[in-house]
């Protein structure tokens, strides 16, 4: 059995660097998008892994998310990823599995942005960086509904904003950006 990290953010300790570190981009294209913003509130790496924390910005019509951390896969991570979702939904960039087998990395927490003058925020987040020939990324969470297909998949999540859904969806041929949108129900 792989050896796992699970830290809790607020507890979380640097280890020594054994494999080093990566910047590894996550962007989630929406035209009009500001003070993007993700909270980290747990995190899952492999065992032996380093785990730097998580930076975001707000560019080109894209909410970025950069986690500095190791590249060490693991079933171990695919299984809490698996854990943290229950019955929610996610999608995986250019996958055609409905669950990672094996991830770098995993991480819940709040997502919050700015568009069209509204503050959305979506709570239990979860995200990830797997790992099979590439290092592909998966968006998820617990109370995110939808489907995902071989060629693409949209999930949808609840926001903090009366009559309001936020839509993820994938983009063919790319492996660290999705597409999300905001529409009113």
């Amino acid at each position: 059995m792989e050896n796992t990290q699970i830290k809790d953010q607020q507890t979380a300790t640097i280890i020594e660097t054994k494999n080093g570190t990566h910047d590894n981009e996550f962007s989630l294209n929406m035209s009009g998008i500001a003070n993007f913003k993700f909270t980290v509130d747990k995190y899952s790496i492999a065992d032996g892994g380093d785990w730097d924390g998580v930076t975001t910005e707000t560019k080109d019509g894209k909410g970025v998310i950069t986690v500095k951390a190791s590249r060490n896969s693991s079933s171990e991570v695919a299984n809490w990823f698996s854990d943290q979702l229950k019955q929610g939904s996610c999608l995986g960039c250019s996958s055609s599995s409905s669950l990672p087998k094996k991830l770098n990395f995993a991480f819940v927490g709040t997502m919050s942005f700015e568009h069209t003058n509204k503050t959305y925020t979506l709570n239990n987040v979860l995200i990830a960086q797997g790992h099979s020939t590439r290092n592909t990324w998966w968006l998820g969470g617990l109370e995110m509904s939808g489907m995902d297909t071989p060629v693409a998949g949209m999930i949808l999540s609840p926001t903090n904003t009366p009559l309001a859904k936020v839509s993820f969806a994938t983009i063919a041929t790319q492996i660290s950006e999705m597409n999300m949108g905001v529409f009113q129900v």
